[in-house]
């Protein structure tokens, strides 16, 4: 493999993750009545306001893409919000599939170091 290239893993997990990143926006902000019925201890506007996690984890993979190492400090934010939100309201299942999607992210991430360093320059 070319040490210029993005690791295979880190395509397919940021693709994974972009698609299901898109989904918690969908259902964040369009289908939020279900999320309520779900977790009634979230409110409307609660609701409303962390749609904004899963968009700016978005933009930040879709900036890892390209190479961006700036995206490394966004996602390790996101990763320590969404946990905090997790353990807070007892979502333990999404705190379980965020931790591994984190570590394998962070893995793929150090595996494509060259990648990032390409794009620094």
């Amino acid at each position: 493999m070319d040490k210029q290239k993005r690791h295979i893993g880190l395509s397919i997990l940021i693709v994974l993750l972009i698609l299901s990143n898109s989904f918690g926006a969908y259902k964040l902000a369009i289908d939020s009545e279900k999320f309520i019925a779900v977790y009634p201890s979230f409110s409307v506007t609660q609701i409303k306001a962390l749609v904004i996690i899963p968009i700016v984890t978005i933009i930040s993979l879709v900036a890892m893409w390209f190479g961006k190492s700036w995206t490394i400090v966004i996602t390790i934010i996101m990763f320590a919000i969404v946990i905090f939100l997790d353990v807070y309201f007892n979502v333990w299942y999404h705190a379980l599939l965020a931790s591994v999607s984190f570590i394998l992210l962070m893995y793929f991430c150090w595996k494509s170091k060259n990648h990032f360093l390409r794009h620094q320059k």
